[in-house]
């Protein structure tokens, strides 16, 4: 087949089945998607530094976006490095997550992350890397201690106390009890 230059052209791919859709639509509503986040990023990080952010720091906090994925991606929030090749990896999340997200006011998607990992702590550690293809690996001490950071962070730039008393002191408590009162 011939394409023309002037005539749009969309290649869809999917890792499942595809539903009826129209290319043209999906790609509007991803642009003005697009668009809209980075206008808020850009008030954001306006009104956090009191000035116009430079060029470069629109771009670096622009290129942030897709390393944080939604459950639309995965099963819940979480950071990717270099997916496929590498998933969700426990320590470089909480070392990443406060730049990638809090310091942009993406505050629900660092929530969401935190509750993720939270429900992957076991006996006060953390997955290093979380599997998509089966066990996990809980080869990490330092990570659940990079978590306490990650929501110190949290609260430093959220000022969110009644979600960190809720949804992340309980697996905070945990991870203590183990480090203080298990083998």
């Amino acid at each position: 087949f011939d394409l023309a230059a002037e005539d749009p052209t969309y290649l869809a791919t999917s890792l499942g089945p595809v539903a009826e859709y129209d290319p043209a639509v999906l790609w509007a509503e991803e642009l003005d998607r697009r668009k809209a986040d980075r206008l808020a990023l850009h008030r954001h990080l306006k009104d956090s530094a009191g000035a116009e952010p430079t060029e470069s720091v629109r771009r670096l906090a622009e290129q942030s976006r897709p390393f944080l994925v939604g459950p639309e991606r995965f099963s819940s929030p979480s950071v990717i490095a270099g997916f496929p090749w590498f998933g969700e990896w426990g320590r470089d999340t909480m070392i990443a997550l406060p730049g990638l997200s809090m310091a942009l006011g993406r505050y629900g998607q660092a929530l969401g992350v935190l509750q993720t990992f939270g429900r992957y702590e076991r006996r006060g550690r953390f997955p290093n890397q979380l599997s998509i293809y089966g066990e996990s690996s809980y080869n990490t001490i330092d990570a659940s201690l990079w978590y306490f950071y990650a929501v110190r962070k949290f609260l430093d730039y959220s000022g969110d106390e009644q979600s960190v008393i809720e949804r992340l002191v309980p697996t905070m408590q945990r991870i203590l009890s183990a480090y203080f009162f298990e083998n």
